[in-house]
């Protein structure tokens, strides 16, 4: 071979080789650069041209500087001074800032090639785009962050002022805001804000207008990249200076309960629409799981309020300390200014006050209006409650004018007060101020009224007492057969469980003797015995798969959490051994106080043998459920250790009674 074809042969090999390395940078979305020092210049290929947004292939370091994000800036400094000090390999990560405004997360991995002069460096690299990795990095890092954040929130307050500070830094954006929309309504509410937004608090607007509406009709998220300028933006004053904006439904199992949105100077990347879609479902789902929290708080503290007034039913016959107990109480649960009750007088016709709170006068006293007549009149005959917010319209409707205007009232809410299907009387709720009548407000009042009119009725037919109370005590126990079932619904593995064990344990129970009183509270403390599960998270409760350490921890807890949210209410006090204990174990291996032995309650004991049979029978989502035999052998082996051997003894008794045997 001649020097001339060696030389040929050299230059295409030269060229296959610059084509193959061409080849695997496009492959890998990778581009080349390279930094003179002497000249201060640094050059770029087209991919990093496009990575960058630019037609220009080469400037000065300071003008290559100026994509960096300033907070990016000293760190790559450091890496590339640090690499032409020691001359070795450098990669850094950081995020640039291209002329459309948009955000990518690059690497870069460069090193010194030799000197371009005495002193001055010479070096060289690759520069790869990284934002897809980064963002679905970042998105996964922020959804199991923020969740756990969320989640340990006290109020909610707390929690959205940590969901718009999380979701802040993550859009780099101070400007956030949650709107909900009004139950019963279409009007959708600005709840929370923050930025310059923080003055949309409490306004109002309609479902079918702005970006709000229409993310609240469509389901769907909306994003803008000139929000001053988009046809639906609402509050234009509000959004100057902004150009990028997205609103996301928060939903939740019930619906669309609202829209988070934020907004910043600069627009919005197309990947951001999918982390802002994800973060809403975390915010929605820890306001759900919050007002749900509420909701069972207000529950109880409902039921803790109508035990209260049976209580001054069942211990007094004086209509008026139970009329103004009543009031009392209504009046500082419901959030109200005043109150009055109305009894009918048959025999003049007229419906006179017998009890009132919260008044600055007496002209509630000195009217008596005909049945029939006014707003008084007219709610005391016709069986249905009325709800007025404008004093104009309370007005239109009341013979009482003085008494409104002098009081000042602007909302009301009018109750009968119906006792057998016939009414006695009337229940007043005033206002000072403009009032939202939710269905839970609605329900408690109209429970109130209820609770008055039986009070009532109690005064004068002293003999239905007992009748009466009975049906209060069945309200209380249809109240915690409705927590047991709403539990089972957020734990559909164990549908039905709570009324089969109940049954089984009272059984049990029975035949090992007990009776009366005893038999009641282990009824109510066997279908309370899981409420603690109301505080755990749906992603454990519901995890298909086998919990770790940490969700294991947060699950063995609610034993604990049931003895902090029945101990308050005091007609539970005999139940809540079997909610507090029953994952107790004879052999001390129990959770979460580890009590051994005769240490555990009695009751406890009991249930713990129904509870592991009736899960042992029953189908679950990993297992088929065990033969009953099968079943009852297991629990023979686990006497003296998970369980009391006396139980388990009087257990097989049972079950062999019933036709069940070893």
């Amino acid at each position: 071979m001649t020097h001339e074809e060696r030389g040929q042969e050299f230059r295409s090999s030269e060229l296959a080789e610059n084509l193959f390395l061409r080849l695997g940078l496009d492959a890998a979305g990778a581009g080349v650069w390279r930094w003179d020092a002497a000249s201060n210049i640094i050059e770029w290929d087209a991919a990093c041209a496009t990575l960058f947004g630019v037609t220009a292939k080469c400037g000065p370091v300071t003008e290559f500087l100026k994509f960096v994000y300033p907070d990016d800036r000293a760190s790559l400094r450091k890496a590339w001074d640090e690499a032409c000090r020691i001359s070795t390999p450098a990669e850094v990560h950081f995020r640039i800032r291209r002329p459309d405004g948009s955000l990518r997360y690059v690497g870069a991995r460069g090193c010194v090639l030799g000197q371009s002069t005495a002193h001055a460096p010479l070096m060289m690299g690759l520069l790869w785009d990284e934002t897809r990795s980064q963002r679905l990095s970042r998105e996964h890092e922020a959804l199991l962050s923020l969740g756990k954040v969320l989640h340990d929130a006290p109020d909610e307050s707390e929690l959205v002022r940590l969901a718009f500070a999380y979701c802040s830094k993550f859009f780099d954006t101070p400007h956030a805001l949650i709107a909900i929309r009004v139950e019963n309504s279409s009007i959708v509410r600005v709840s929370h804000a923050c930025g310059q937004w923080i003055d949309l608090v409490g306004k109002d607007s309609s479902v079918e207008e702005g970006i709000i509406g229409h993310v609240l009709r469509s389901q769907t998220a909306y994003v803008s990249e000139n929000v001053e300028e988009d046809p639906r933006a609402l509050h234009r004053e509000y959004l100057r200076g902004l150009r990028g904006f997205m609103a996301v439904p928060l939903v939740t199992k019930e619906g669309v309960m609202g829209v988070f949105a934020v907004g910043r100077r600069e627009r919005f990347d197309p990947e951001d629409k999918d982390i802002a879609e994800a973060l809403g479902c975390v915010i929605a789902t820890a306001l759900a799981r919050f007002r749900h929290e509420q909701a069972l708080e207000r529950r109880i503290a409902e039921l803790s309020i109508l035990h209260e007034i049976d209580l001054a039913i069942s211990n007094t016959l004086e209509l008026s300390f139970v009329l103004n107990e009543a009031l009392s109480l209504a009046l500082r649960h419901l959030g109200i200014d005043a109150g009055a009750v109305h009894l009918i007088n048959h025999r003049t016709l007229t419906v006179e006050c017998r009890a009132a709170q919260g008044f600055r006068t007496a002209h509630v006293w000195h009217t008596q209006p005909q049945l029939g007549k006014g707003l008084l009149g007219s709610v005391a005959v016709s069986q249905s409650p009325v709800f007025l917010t404008q004093q104009e319209k309370i007005l239109s409707r009341c013979v009482r004018h003085r008494l409104i205007l002098e009081e000042g009232f602007v909302s009301y809410g009018g109750f009968p007060l119906i006792v057998r299907g016939d009414t006695v009387g009337a229940l007043e709720l005033f206002h000072r101020a403009p009032l939202e009548f939710t269905n839970e407000w609605i329900r408690f009042a109209e429970l109130i009224a209820g609770q008055i009119a039986v009070a009532v009725q109690n005064a004068s037919l002293y003999t239905d007492l007992e009748h009466l109370h009975a049906e209060l005590l069945s309200s209380y126990e249809a109240t915690i057969e409705g927590w047991a079932r709403a539990l089972e619904y957020r734990d559909r593995e164990t549908e039905g469980h709570s009324m089969r064990v109940t049954e089984l344990a009272i059984e049990l129970a029975s035949f090992m003797g007990y009776s009366g009183e005893e038999i009641v509270a282990m009824r109510r403390g066997a279908l309370l015995h899981d409420i603690g599960k109301i505080a755990i998270p749906d992603s454990v409760l519901r995890k298909p798969g086998p919990l770790d350490d940490e969700e294991w921890a947060l699950m063995r807890e609610h034993p604990r959490i049931a003895l902090e949210i029945l101990r308050p209410i005091k007609f539970l006090e005999p139940s809540l051994d079997i909610p507090a204990y029953h994952h107790e174990r004879w052999d001390g291996n129990g959770y979460p106080f580890g009590l051994q032995g005769p240490e555990i309650p009695h009751t406890a004991r009991i249930f713990a043998v129904v509870d592991v049979y009736d899960a042992l029978i029953s189908d679950r989502p990993y297992r088929k459920a065990w033969r009953v035999r099968d079943a009852l052998a297991h629990i023979a082996t686990q006497a003296g250790k998970e369980f009391d051997p006396g139980v388990v003894g009087e257990f097989l008794k049972l079950m062999d009674s019933k036709g069940f045997q070893l």
